[in-house]
């Protein structure tokens, strides 16, 4: 299973436990799966796309 076939079917389970009312843990994700060898992502969120950097001390920034 891929990181867009995990992070498919965590948001339908999530869906249907916040529906429920049941709390609903956090989605975690590996930055090594994240990242898959690249420096930078880009996350889009709406209209809004984010970019998501490792640094070269290994810290992550997230800018607009």
């Amino acid at each position: 299973m891929d990181v867009n076939e995990k992070l498919i079917e965590n948001r339908a389970g999530a869906g249907s436990c916040k529906a429920r009312g049941a709390p609903v843990s956090p989605l975690v994700i590996d930055a090594d799966q994240l990242f898959q060898g690249r420096s930078e992502v880009a996350l889009r969120h709406g209209d809004a796309v984010y970019h998501l950097k490792i640094t070269r001390l290994g810290k992550l920034i997230l800018n607009k």
